[in-house]
């Protein structure tokens, strides 16, 4: 199998990493990451100490012992599944020192039937504490914190896809494609962005024949308007197409001479 080196800067023109949806790809990407760190931030300043809590290792490694509910407190302004939280508030030893700490739960049923001064069953680790026979409650703040993150994500991603899924074609073919001959049948610019006009490209369209004498189009677009001056239709050029014939792209001249791929041109 033909296996062409590539040189950085070739690699880098493959990539067009210039084109401004790529510069925005990765703007995004960085975006998402950014806003994540500040999503895990926020979130936690968002929470009560006590709603940070690992119930599940409290549970699991923690000394069981009585408090004594001092509040209790619905949060009438939060409603889940028909339920509102109710935060019990507890007074507790710990090692010689009365400690209060907070527990939220939706578990109105139970929490209905508790009063202030009532005693319950808790466990304590870590300095952290948990009320046994209650299931815990935290608003899903971090969540919502997500979105921004995720769509900056996601946004980055499909601007890279749609210039790194190309790139990897090309690559492959500058790497691995069979030199052949093709005829210009085409050759215009493209325009670039409205405004400033910038990455403006020329277009060349060409075809080939395959063992099959079947006859393919092909197209390739580059920043080198020197294409322009070198080559007009009906022009025969070289160009890298793959085993099957179905994919082709025109041999950059001088990247050719760069990397010594030692192709002759016409």
């Amino acid at each position: 199998m033909i296996n062409r080196h590539i040189g950085f800067t070739t690699l880098l023109k493959i990539v067009q990493y210039k084109d401004p949806r790529f510069l925005m790809g990765i703007i995004a990407l960085l975006a998402s990451v950014v806003t994540l760190l500040l999503s895990i931030s926020l979130s936690r300043n968002f929470n009560e100490p006590y709603e940070n809590y690992d119930h599940e290792v409290i549970n699991a490694n923690g000394v069981e012992q009585e408090a004594i509910i001092v509040n209790l407190q619905s949060k009438d302004n939060v409603e889940i599944n028909g339920k509102n939280p109710l935060v019990i508030t507890y007074l507790f030893d710990d090692r010689g020192v009365n400690k209060i700490d907070k527990f939220k739960t939706l578990n109105v049923e139970k929490g209905g039937e508790l009063s202030v001064g009532d005693k319950l069953k808790i466990k304590t680790y870590n300095g952290a504490s948990s009320i046994i026979g209650y299931e815990s409650f935290t608003f899903p703040f971090f969540l919502i914190l997500l979105i921004a993150p995720v769509a900056f994500f996601l946004v980055g991603v499909m601007l890279l896809l749609r210039k790194i899924v190309p790139a990897i074609k090309i690559y492959r073919l500058y790497k691995n494609g069979i030199v052949h001959e093709a005829e210009v049948h085409s050759i215009l610019t493209i325009s670039g962005t409205p405004i400033t006009n910038k990455r403006r490209k020329v277009s060349i369209d060409y075809f080939y024949r395959i063992k099959e004498g079947e006859k393919k189009y092909g197209n390739t677009a580059s920043t080198d308007f020197s294409l322009l001056a070198e080559m007009k239709a009906g022009d025969k050029v070289k160009i890298f197409i793959s085993e099957d014939g179905k994919h082709s792209c025109l041999i950059p001249k001088k990247e050719a001479i760069k990397n010594n791929w030692n192709i002759t041109f016409a």
